[in-house]
């Protein structure tokens, strides 16, 4: 089953895990590397969950 996080906490726990976004980065970062293996075991923002019920955190 997945998780869905609101994005704040998407993003904190992304920050945390991966350090803050840097705009100057460029090809495949630290930060995609965290991204895809959240993604991997499941865990997903809150803002690409389809309209099919509450979040689980509501």
């Amino acid at each position: 089953m997945d998780a869905y996080l609101l994005d704040e906490n998407w993003n904190a726990l992304v920050d945390r895990l991966a350090g803050r976004f840097d705009a100057q980065a460029q090809g495949w970062t630290r930060r995609d590397e965290v991204v895809a293996a959240l993604m991997d075991a499941g865990v997903w923002p809150a803002g690409i969950k389809r309209d099919d019920g509450p979040l689980e955190s509501d």
